[in-house]
């Protein structure tokens, strides 16, 4: 091209400047990036590997894919890069292979270059994912009495230990091995993780002490997924609760001193194989009107109803997720319960599932199935005394019609299906109030109507104790059970901060 060829003539500096330009510029077309960084890579000057190293953490992809293949030639000549080079490039494996070669080393080259490599790594220049090798060939110096660097180990012990665990092993967040943290997960008597979780596809007999981890990937991120490792009990998630007669306890099911058990090579190739757990939770969708038929429940032919076609918007944009759309009360077989994590009821009525398809969605549930509803489900199964149980309360009416504006209490700021939430929450929706067997003792109430900015003189109030709950959850043998009475209106269920709510609770909720 134009530009590529541009590398091969003029002052060589403002050729480089110019390219330069074109390359960071994120504005730019992909093609003239591109271009730009071949034309780069064809002058080979002291500032080319700069220019890949921009490339490589750029957000376009093409332009990453560019840096990438370019970045492979180099490979065969890491030896021959300066450390300064490599520490621009920012590729975490040429710096990660290069301190491991230092470590092996003896000549006092490699030691100049480890001092230098860990000044830098104190300025935040070295890649996180080398970070670890570089602090174990420091290490190997200073064990070995070699000055300067049993100074420079022991300012950074020093450093170390006035901080806390999730900052010692910030090292272990990138480039672990996730082949051996599988080991470490299986086979590591010290960590026991197998004892506990499950994970779908692995052998052995699934647990039912902690979460199946097959989607943890997805859910958490790394430092999560760090602090879960080594701080358990301090920010319990969703779903590594224990409880007790109905109440969540502030304890873990996890060992509380993995910073003490593992090394922070295992911790890190233990988060490396957590984060590759990235499975889909699949949720079964059933929209049935044999009561009162609310708009976004209509279909029109087999169109889509309003409910359904959101849960498949959001299931594209969310790679959390997976819907399927159950349209016949015939398909809750135990065969197709067992493809499914949670199901999802938008529902009225006495629902025509027979007896076996009844006794197949209660095996479910108590299993340990997830299970999902929204408004009118509780306005359903009323002959079916399990299925109230379940899901907490019955209908009981609504004083608040579909064009009341209420204020929300948020009662759990700290559930996933809260935190995002204003409180209180101001919102327009058709407002339910319950009967038996609610109770707040049987389960724990995520929002209720905050009576300051809600109008309380409604015709049909019948509640004594003025306990107006709009959402909760509870747990049903060993299933967990997520419900909103919110969603009557069309732009509630356009709403993002109603999506994040039920995909939050539906997230909270999946096995």
């Amino acid at each position: 091209s134009a530009i590529a060829t541009l590398a091969g003539f003029g002052d060589p500096a403002a050729v480089h400047d110019a390219l330069f330009q074109l390359l960071a510029d994120p504005d730019e077309a992909p093609a003239v990036r591109i271009a730009s960084l071949q034309g780069l890579h064809r002058t080979q000057d002291d500032h080319w590997i700069q220019a890949l190293g921009v490339a490589a953490q750029s957000k376009s992809e093409p332009l990453r894919a560019a840096a990438k293949e370019l970045g492979a030639q180099l490979m065969d000549q890491a030896a021959a890069l300066s450390m300064q080079d490599l520490l621009t490039l920012g590729d975490a494996g040429l710096q990660a292979e290069r301190f491991r070669d230092l470590q092996r080393g003896t000549a006092r080259e490699a030691d100049s270059e480890l001092e230098w490599a860990m000044r830098q790594l104190e300025a935040g220049k070295v890649a996180p994912g080398a970070q670890l090798e570089l602090l174990e060939a420091v290490e190997a110096r200073a064990k070995g009495g070699v000055e300067p660097f049993v100074s420079l180990w022991d300012a950074y012990q020093a450093r170390m230990e006035t901080s806390g665990p999730f900052q010692r092993f910030a090292i272990s967040l990138e480039g672990g091995d996730a082949a051996q943290g599988q080991k470490i997960f299986y086979e590591n008597a010290t960590a026991s993780c197998a004892r506990c979780h499950a994970i779908d596809g692995q052998p052995g007999v699934p647990s039912e002490v902690g979460p199946n981890l097959s989607s943890v990937g997805l859910l958490r991120s790394r430092e999560e997924l760090l602090q879960s490792i080594l701080q358990p009990a301090a920010q319990i998630a969703p779903g590594f609760e224990i409880y007790s007669d109905g109440h969540a306890l502030a304890i873990s099911a996890m060992l509380p001193n993995y910073a003490d058990l593992l090394t922070p090579a295992e911790v890190r190739d233990l988060v490396a194989y957590l984060a590759s757990l990235r499975k889909p939770k699949h949720v079964a969708v059933f929209v049935y009107s044999a009561g009162f038929e609310h708009e976004v429940a209509k279909r029109d032919g087999e169109n889509p109803s309003l409910v359904e076609s959101q849960w498949m918007e959001w299931d594209q944009a969310d790679p959390r997720f997976e819907v399927e759309r159950v349209m016949d009360p015939r398909w809750f077989q135990p065969s197709n319960l067992a493809k499914v994590d949670a199901v999802f009821f938008y529902t009225t009525g006495e629902l025509p599932l027979a007896a076996t398809e009844k006794q197949a969605l209660r095996d479910f549930v108590e299993a340990g199935g997830g299970f999902v509803g929204a408004h009118c489900a509780t306005d359903t199964f009323y002959e079916w005394a399990w299925y109230g149980d379940m899901i907490g309360a019955y209908f009981a009416g609504h004083p608040w019609d579909s064009n009341s504006k209420v204020s929300i209490r948020v009662e759990d700021p700290d559930h996933a299906a809260c935190s995002h939430l204003d409180n209180p929450w101001s919102l327009t929706d058709e407002i339910y109030q319950f009967r038996a067997p609610y109770s707040r003792e049987r389960q724990h109430v995520l929002l209720s109507l905050d009576p300051t900015g809600t109008d309380m003189t409604k015709a049909g109030m019948n509640r004594e104790d003025g306990d107006y709950a709009v959402a909760w959850t509870r747990h049903q043998g060993k299933g967990k059970v997520f419900y909103t009475s919110l969603g009557h209106r069309e732009d509630v269920w356009r709403n993002p901060q109603y999506r994040d709510h039920l995909v939050a609770g539906l997230l909270w909720a999946a096995r």
